[in-house]
């Protein structure tokens, strides 16, 4: 049949329109708006304008829906609702989920991994509970309950159920070194990979969206042991002090073998039948290396002798060691998941640093942080990045040493600055201006608008080294001539900044890629004036506060022991209060 020319046209529009009505639909029942390549596609060039504008419109009420049906005290509601929003723009708004992924009992399922992760199982949300949700959505009504759930999940083992500003106020202060992954297209292209599963599993799906640094690997490990024992706690044997009983010494008799035996069994550290644990009289090789396994497990030193120390962490109360766990746990969280190249981790309960380099640790070193006598002198926790080594170094003195610890020496000795070799400067730049002491500034020092700065000398507060990471605080780490603090097992003893116990060893790891070697560093730190090196590779440095912690015992990535540390700044209890409604 031959068309006239004003017959194709109608017929072309009306070709047009059905294609257009009989476009697909996706589970919501939409309409879903067929790609056109070219052909009759070219004829509306406005096409293009009017579905970004639809699409936004439906990101817009995803958005709207999601807010709506989570607990306002959530604080990554808007996180969330981004997240769910971009997940369905990139999934092209169909279903993420098929029968399969979609069991009646997923709040369930939920709230039991929560669990695993330290969480309460009451926290989980139960899609069968939004009923709100409309049934013409942008998306399938059930489909949007199911992954508004999951995502809620995933995001509460991520970011916990408080802001990380009310655990480490100062953590976002600054840089941000390390690779998170909080931004709404990392959050929804792990949703996209849960919902690939052929199979939903929700420890699965919580797993993939949790933390993946090490301490907090390490650190839930540790959680769930603790759970277990906390489960076993009425059922381990009691075992008395050595102290009053005598030492269980590898070899020889100890009355309270059998009682020892089985309570280590009950931990996981010897594989004995229960007859033969209940009938030790002596220390068996057996029981020597469950002793010390035991030991290890606690960073103690693994001799196999149970003595008084050992003693010890064998009778901490269970539950209160699962809340210290889970509370550290929570911080653990603020971490981020890779912590670069080359990083360095300063716990300071710890009083340690440790240095890793290409997922290895390099070495440990002891710190002196700021004591615990005022907040002002506290080291604040957070991170930043390394960027620049200063040897033979001015102290720029800080503005509170300067008017209440040095200013009332100087007025009962006028030669005390000239004896320290300090001067009085404007600024702490290299091109200073440098003043007299004389009536005027010395009534500036007083109020703070001169400054002092220690030459480098033998006895500079500084040391013969510093490394700056630039930051709010004023705080780095450097070198100081008071090494006894290192000796001691309380070493909160600065005024803020860290003191490093082996400046030379950091110099040489922080340099090395830039041709520095032991001799150049060590002329550079005993040279008569002041040198900078800027870092072409940055080092990361975390500056945290873990009251336990998986402290590295090896070189590879592997090799952790969960060991207790001083609570010198009292946040535990602080934090526990901030953390009751998730807490054990």
């Amino acid at each position: 049949m031959k068309l006239a020319s004003n017959q194709i046209s109608v017929y072309c529009f009306t070709v047009l329109t059905l294609l257009t009505l009989a476009a697909t639909r996706d589970a919501a029942g939409q309409v879903e708006e067929p790609k056109r390549k070219g052909g009759f596609g070219a004829l509306f060039k406005g096409r293009p304008a009017r579905e970004a504008v639809g699409h936004e419109q439906k990101l817009e009420t995803i958005r709207t829906l999601v807010l709506d049906s989570i607990p306002e005290d959530r604080h990554y509601r808007q996180l969330l609702a981004d997240s769910i929003a971009i997940t369905y723009r990139n999934s092209k708004f169909k279903n993420l989920w098929n029968s399969r992924q979609m069991p009646d009992r997923l709040f369930q399922h939920l709230s039991q991994h929560l669990v695993r992760h330290g969480l309460p199982e009451i926290l989980a949300l139960d899609p069968n509970s939004f009923s709100g949700l409309p049934r013409r959505a942008p998306v399938n009504s059930r489909d949007l309950a199911y992954t508004i759930a999951i995502a809620d999940a995933g995001l509460l083992v991520r970011l916990g159920a408080v802001p990380p500003s009310m655990l480490w106020a100062n953590w976002d202060a600054g840089d941000r070194p390390g690779e998170d992954r909080c931004t709404p297209d990392a959050i929804a292209a792990d949703m996209l990979r849960i919902s690939s599963y052929r199979k939903f599993e929700a420890g699965a799906a919580i797993d993939t969206m949790a933390s993946r640094n090490w301490i907090y690997r390490e650190l839930q490990n540790g959680y769930i042991a603790s759970l277990r024992a906390r489960a076993n706690a009425s059922r381990f044997p009691q075992v008395p002090d050595p102290a009053s009983t005598g030492l269980a010494t590898p070899g020889q008799p100890y009355p309270y073998a059998g009682a020892l035996a089985e309570n280590l069994a009950m931990r996981g550290h010897l594989n004995l039948p229960e007859e033969e644990r209940r009938s030790l009289q002596s220390v068996t090789p057996a029981l020597a290396d469950a002793i010390k396994s035991f030991q290890r497990e606690k960073g103690l030193a693994a001799d196999g002798i149970m003595g008084s120390g050992t003693w010890k962490f064998l009778s901490i109360n269970p539950a209160a060691e699962l809340k210290k766990r889970t509370l550290n746990l929570h911080r653990a969280r603020l971490l981020p998941d890779e912590f670069g190249k080359r990083y360095l981790i300063i716990n300071l309960p710890s009083a340690e640093l440790f240095a890793f380099e290409d997922g290895r640790h390099s070495f440990t070193m002891r710190v002196v942080y700021g004591k615990n006598d005022s907040p002002d002198f506290h080291t604040p926790v957070f991170r930043d990045i390394m960027k620049e080594v200063v040897f033979a170094p001015y102290w720029n003195v800080p503005e509170s040493i300067s008017t209440k610890e040095i200013y009332p020496k100087l007025v009962e000795d006028p030669t005390y600055l000239t004896t320290k070799e300090y001067e009085i400067v404007d600024t702490f730049n290299d091109n200073a201006t440098v003043f007299e002491l004389n009536e005027e500034t010395m009534a500036k020092i007083a109020t703070g608008e001169l400054w002092l700065r220690q030459k480098p000398i033998a006895g500079n507060a500084l040391g013969k080294v510093k490394f700056l990471l630039p930051n709010q605080f004023h705080i780095y780490l450097h070198d100081t001539p008071s090494k006894q603090f290192f000796s001691m097992s309380n070493r909160a003893q600065s005024h803020g900044c860290i003191r490093l116990a082996d400046p030379p060893k950091m110099a040489e790891w922080t340099l090395r890629h830039q041709g520095w070697d032991p001799p150049r560093i060590t002329a550079a730190m005993n040279a008569p004036a002041q040198t900078r090196e800027a870092l072409k590779d940055p080092v990361n440095v975390y500056i945290t506060y873990f009251t336990t912690f998986p402290r590295p015992s090896g070189t590879s990535a592997g090799e952790f022991v969960l060991a207790p540390a001083r609570d010198v700044y009292k946040l535990d209890e602080k934090d526990a209060g901030t953390l009751a409604a998730v807490l054990p």
